[in-house]
C-alpha cells in the first residue's frame, strides 16, 4: 500500500515541477524540500509497519547518493538547483538498496535514454525556432580552426577504426567496430551543432527581469565596479537585489543570461517509462 502511495507522490511531484519548470524555468524550493521530508516520513512509516529498518535505511542511502549526484551536477554547471533537488526528492522517496531490482536504479537507466532523447529534441527545436540566430552561429563556428580540428578528428577515428575492423576475425566485433567508426564523424558534427545552438540560448536582461539561479555568462560591471563574476553557478537573490538597487542610479544595466533547458520533464518521462516498462534489465 505504501509503495503505491510513494509512486503517486513521485508522479504528482514530477507533473507539478515539470509544469512550473516549463512555465517559469524554476522549481519551487518548498515543493522539493517538502517532498524530501515526505519521502523519509513514508519510508519511516513503512519501517514501522514492517518492523524493519530496511525501508528507512534505503531512503537515507537513496537521498545521500542523489545528494552527491545533485551537488556534482549543480557545481559542475550541468543542472540548476531545482533539477538537483528534484533528484534528491526522488532518492528519498524511492530509496536505494544497491541491487538491480530497485526502482531508483530502473529510473536512472530510463533517464539515460529519456534524457538523451529529450535533450536532442529540445536542441533541435531551439535550432528551428531560433533559426535566424542559429544559422549565422553555425556558419561562424563551422569555419573556425576549432571546428576543423573536431571534424578532422572524427574522420581520423573513422579511418582508424575502419582499418582495425579488417583485421578482426569475429564477425560481431567487426560490425560493432564499423558502427563505432561511422559514429565518430556523426558525433563531431552533433557537437558543433550543439555549440551553435548554445549561442542561441543567451539573452540580454535588466536586473528586474532576473531570477535567482539565472546563469550569467559575462561579468557584471557597474560604475567600474565588479558586481558579479560569471561562473558555473547561478546568480543569488542577494546579488539580484543589489543590481536592482544600483539600477536606480545607473541606468541601462544589461546582463547576459544563458537560458538552460527545462530538464524536469525528462524526469517525468523516465518515471513513466519505469512504471510502464518495469525492470529495464529484463530487456537485455
Amino acid at each position: 500500500m505504501l509503495e503505491t502511495v510513494i509512486l503517486v507522490v513521485c508522479f504528482i511531484l514530477l507533473v507539478w515541477s515539470s509544469i512550473t519548470d516549463l512555465r517559469t524555468t524554476e522549481v519551487p524550493d518548498w515543493l522539493s524540500h517538502s517532498t524530501i521530508v515526505l519521502g523519509f516520513v513514508l519510508n519511516g512509516a513503512d519501517s514501522w509497519l514492517t518492523h524493519s529498518w530496511a525501508p528507512l535505511i534505503a531512503s537515507g542511502i537513496g537521498f545521500g547518493v542523489c545528494l552527491a549526484f545533485g551537488l556534482l551536477t549543480y557545481y559542475g554547471g550541468q543542472w540548476g538547483g531545482g533539477d538537483s533537488k528534484i533528484i534528491m526528492a526522488l532518492g528519498s522517496l524511492l530509496g536505494l538498496t544497491f541491487t538491480l531490482d530497485t526502482k531508483l536504479v530502473w529510473f536512472a537507466v530510463y533517464f539515460l535514454i529519456a534524457g538523451a532523447l529529450y535533450g536532442i529534441g529540445w536542441t533541435v527545436w531551439l535550432a528551428i525556432t531560433r533559426k535566424h540566430r542559429f544559422i549565422p552561429a553555425y556558419k561562424a563556428i563551422i569555419h573556425t580552426t576549432y571546428a576543423k580540428v573536431i571534424r578532422i578528428s572524427g574522420f581520423v577515428l573513422l579511418g582508424v577504426f575502419g582499418v582495425f575492423s579488417f583485421f578482426m576475425h569475429d564477425a560481431q566485433l567487426k560490425i560493432v567496430t564499423l558502427i563505432l567508426a561511422v559514429f565518430f564523424p556523426f558525433i563531431a558534427h552533433v557537437f558543433l551543432f550543439v555549440k551553435a545552438v548554445e549561442n542561441c540560448m543567451t539573452r540580454e536582461a535588466t536586473p528586474d527581469k532576473l531570477l535567482e539561479g539565472d546563469w550569467i555568462t559575462k561579468d557584471v560591471i557597474v560604475g567600474g565596479q565588479s558586481i558579479f563574476v560569471a561562473g558555473k553557478l547561478g546568480i543569488s537573490q542577494k546579488k539580484i537585489d543589489e543590481l536592482k538597487h544600483l539600477s536606480k542610479t545607473h541606468h541601462n544595466i544589461s546582463i547576459t543570461v544563458k537560458d538552460g533547458i527545462p530538464f524536469v520533464p525528462a524526469f517525468l518521462i523516465a518515471f513513466l517509462m519505469m512504471i510502464g516498462l518495469g525492470n529495464p534489465f529484463l530487456f537485455i
